[in-house]
């Protein structure tokens, strides 16, 4: 039996959590018998979590030491994690994966395309998903489920970064067919629901 790997993606406040609260429990009623095992990034592993500390909020971080910082997080993430998960034929998912460094590192923080998706490569030794969800939501909603929140510093940026961002994950999605887009302000349950019929079609 062969693992299955499934990443969320999207800016902050998006739903992913709450999306795959909802899948999870809806896997773990269509497939009792297979093990579902949660991820996330930064932060999944006992390295990560100190460097998630460092990445959010620690000030005045450059562009190319944050780049390099999520990536060490994620070559133990996929190291410790999700490499024996998959092995053992889990069904996998990621909130966040190797979209987010692509949208915010080199849309975001304009990092070199090329050279960003190289040192990804390595940091993961190629390991890809087999499907992407991708919450889109307007960067004016974002902010605006932020209010009230006690904001990291990576959710502290101006509008002209996310708005970027956002724009970097239209492009991923536009350019890879594992990419799949929802209205991230449709209905919770109905959202929920197209996501399953997606996921469900990448089950083996």
């Amino acid at each position: 039996m062969s693992g299955v790997f499934i990443t969320f993606e999207g800016i902050d406040q998006a739903g992913k959590s709450t999306q795959i609260e909802k899948l999870v429990k809806r896997l773990k009623k269509e497939y009792p018998d297979r093990e579902i095992v949660q991820s996330f990034e930064p932060g999944a592993t006992e390295l990560g979590a100190k460097l998630r500390n460092i990445i959010l909020h620690e000030d005045a971080i450059s562009a190319h030491a944050e780049l390099l910082l999520y990536l060490a997080d994620r070559a133990e993430n996929v190291n410790k994690v999700l490499v024996p998960a998959l092995s053992r034929g889990c069904i996998v998912i990621s909130d966040r994966y190797i979209d987010s460094t692509v949208a915010y590192q080199c849309s975001g923080r304009v990092l070199d395309r090329s050279t960003v998706l190289t040192m990804t490569n390595f940091a993961t030794s190629g390991l890809l998903p087999d499907l992407t969800i991708l919450l889109d939501i307007t960067v004016e909603e974002s902010k605006k489920r932020l209010l009230g929140l006690n904001a990291d510093r990576l959710e502290q940026e101006n509008n002209e970064f996310f708005e970027q961002v956002r724009s970097g994950y239209l492009k991923i999605a536009h350019d890879e067919k594992r990419v799949h887009v929802f209205d991230a302000m449709a209905d919770i349950d109905k959202l929920s629901e197209d996501i399953y019929e997606v996921v469900s079609s990448v089950m083996v």
